[in-house]
C-alpha cells in the first residue's frame, strides 16, 4: 500500500511538472521568424549638388533575419531623374547587399533644398519602406 501511495506521489509530480512546462512554453512570447532588413543609413544627405551633374550612391543594408530576404521592386518617386538597380536575387541571412542609385536632377527642378523618397518593397513583415535622400539644388 506505502509503495503504490509512493508511485502515485511521484506520477502526480511529474504530471504536474509535465503540465507546468507546457503552460510556461505556450505563454512565452514566440520568437519573430522570416526575412528582416537593415539599412547602414535610410536617410543620405548629398549636401550641394549642381543641376548638371549625376550622382551616384548607395544605400547598404544586411538581412539580420532568419529567413531568405527578396527584394521584389524599387520605385523611386522621381523616375525620371532617379534610376536604381537592386539586387533580385535572394539575400540568405547574415547576407549583405546595396541599392545603387542614379540621381541626374537634369535642370528638372529649381535651386534649394530638395527632399527624393526611393520606395523599396519586400518580403519582410514591413512589406516596404521609403529611403530618403535630401541636395541642396544649384544651377
Amino acid at each position: 500500500m506505502a509503495r503504490q501511495r509512493f508511485i502515485i506521489v511521484h506520477m502526480l509530480s511529474a504530471l504536474l511538472l509535465l503540465t507546468a512546462a507546457v503552460a510556461c512554453r505556450q505563454t512565452a512570447s514566440p520568437q519573430k521568424h522570416g526575412p528582416e532588413i537593415q539599412y547602414e543609413d535610410t536617410v543620405l544627405n548629398l549636401g550641394i549638388v549642381s543641376l548638371t551633374e549625376v550622382q551616384h550612391f548607395r544605400y547598404k543594408f544586411k538581412n539580420v533575419g532568419d529567413q531568405g530576404l527578396l527584394i521584389w521592386h524599387v520605385e523611386p518617386d522621381c523616375g525620371g531623374c532617379t534610376k536604381v538597380e537592386f539586387p533580385t536575387d535572394t539575400i540568405y541571412p547574415g547576407q549583405s547587399g546595396e541599392i545603387k542609385v542614379a540621381f541626374d536632377a537634369h535642370e528638372r527642378y529649381t535651386d534649394g533644398l530638395h527632399e527624393f523618397y526611393i520606395h523599396v518593397h519586400t518580403n519582410t513583415d514591413r512589406q516596404y519602406q521609403d529611403l530618403t535622400f535630401i541636395a541642396d539644388l544649384i544651377n
